[in-house]
């Protein structure tokens, strides 16, 4: 069984190693001979007051003076100049020029002899560019089609920095198509004096389709695994998209009642069967809020209770229902009542239904009471369609009818709503929006 925790940044590591050896060598055999005329002083340490550079024409004077950092009127050992030599050869090859090389160190004495001023000659060279690139073993893709891919192109300079990127967006393109066993290996490249440029040699290991056989899930003692699954892009027996299994820490994050222990896991065999794992925890799934008071028997009044009761079920009994219940009562003619509930995925679709009960009694004035059915659609990944229709009925009594002269009513309304939750964290978010 082959792990993968992520397939991308599992096969750039091996990619950073096969270009970072190549690139060894392609310096190594352009630059041999070379080396450095140091002419070293006689202290272990120089007190270095300003660098010059000379022969340098692609970096300025500042660049090569920030590249260096060499902080003035600061000691310096031979390894730290020496180093900090090799760190500028390695931002002249990073910009694709491959035969610079130090020609000589220059030291001259300031006005003390551990001071010096430090005068560096530069060849620079030619700038290597790319003559041609060629793609071996794939099928998948066409070779017109991934050269279109890649930065790397005939004519520019051959930049190692560019030409990982370019080989990430080969991983990463057949990653999200099914392939994500793919290897992509710098083959070899080609430079001879007489022809300008260099070529390329590209060799891509598409590997096995993959397809998702099953998604485990381990940690929730309560909420059915169904709830879990069913919010995710990746379906068992459909071909694995990487863009879709990066996905799932935020698909996850609309489930308030759930919350990832660690990175999904995705597992391939050679054949491209594929598991993914995740391992969840739950969270407190109930809220509830309460006070509740009675206030006694007077002479010619019964006792009555007062307070407030906001409970909460955001996953009751672990199927990701919602119920929630409110009743606020402040004194004996003044009281709230709301219960709301709702059904999420009819039908395993995308789809929430909710059904709410509103009644409001104000005083000795009137009864408001609304009825509210409504479906939520999810359109997009944070974007959903909302609709509501709703009935409110107003019962006056009859001080309402007589003092403010409120009349017995019947109300419809149907409303439609495009509501945008880019939140991180439904309870407690720290970055994103909601609309």
């Amino acid at each position: 069984m082959v792990t993968h925790k992520d397939t991308i940044s599992l096969m750039l590591p091996h990619l950073r190693s096969i270009l970072k050896w190549f690139f060894v060598f392609l310096s190594l055999g352009l630059s041999c001979g070379a080396g450095y005329l140091i002419a070293q002083p006689s202290s272990s340490a120089v007190f270095i007051t300003e660098v010059k550079t000379h022969g340098n024409r692609f970096f300025s004077q500042r660049e090569i003076t920030r590249i260096l950092n060499f902080q003035s009127k600061r000691y310096y050992s031979p390894q730290v100049v020496q180093s900090r030599l090799v760190e500028l050869l390695e931002a002249y090859r990073s910009e694709g020029f491959y035969f610079s090389r130090v020609d000589s160190l220059q030291w001259l004495i300031d006005s003390d002899d551990h001071h010096f001023c430090l005068h560096v000659y530069l060849y620079e060279g030619q700038r290597l560019k790319i003559r041609e690139i060629h793609i071996t073993g794939n099928s998948v893709f066409s070779t017109p089609k991934i050269l279109q891919w890649l930065q790397s192109s005939p004519s520019q300079p051959l930049r190692k920095a560019i030409l990982e990127q370019d080989f990430q967006t080969i991983l990463k393109t057949y990653a999200n198509h099914g392939y994500p066993l793919c290897q992509v290996v710098l083959d070899s490249v080609v430079y001879e004096p007489s022809k300008e440029g260099a070529e390329l040699f590209i060799k891509i290991v598409e590997g096995p389709l993959c397809r998702i056989t099953k998604i485990l899930v381990s940690g929730n003692k309560i909420t059915h695994t169904n709830v879990i699954t069913r919010e995710l892009r990746l379906k068992p027996g459909e071909p694995f998209v990487q863009r879709n299994f990066e996905q799932i820490p935020v698909q996850l994050k609309r489930l308030s009642f759930i919350q990832l222990v660690q990175p999904p896991v995705a597992e391939f065999d050679s054949t491209g069967a594929g598991v993914i794992k995740l391992q969840v925890e739950e969270k407190n799934a109930a809220m509830f809020n309460g006070a509740v008071g009675y206030t006694p028997n007077r002479k010619n009044r019964k006792g009555y209770f007062t307070g407030l009761i906001d409970w909460t079920f955001s996953n009751l009994l672990g199927t990701g229902r919602r119920f929630a219940a409110f009743w606020e009562r402040k004194n004996v003619n003044s009281q709230e009542l709301r219960l709301h509930y709702l059904e999420p995925w009819i039908f395993n679709f995308p789809i929430m239904a909710e059904i709410g009960f509103r009644q409001v009694v104000q005083d000795t004035l009137f009864i408001r009471r609304i009825w509210e059915l409504g479906l939520q659609m999810r359109l997009f990944e944070n974007i959903t369609f909302v609709t509501k229709l709703a009935q409110e009925f107003v019962l006056p009594d009859s001080i309402g009818r007589t003092l403010f002269h409120i009349h017995k009513s019947r109300t419809f309304r149907f409303t439609l709503e495009l509501s945008h939750d880019g939140r991180d964290d439904f309870w407690n978010p720290r970055q994103g929006t909601f609309y």
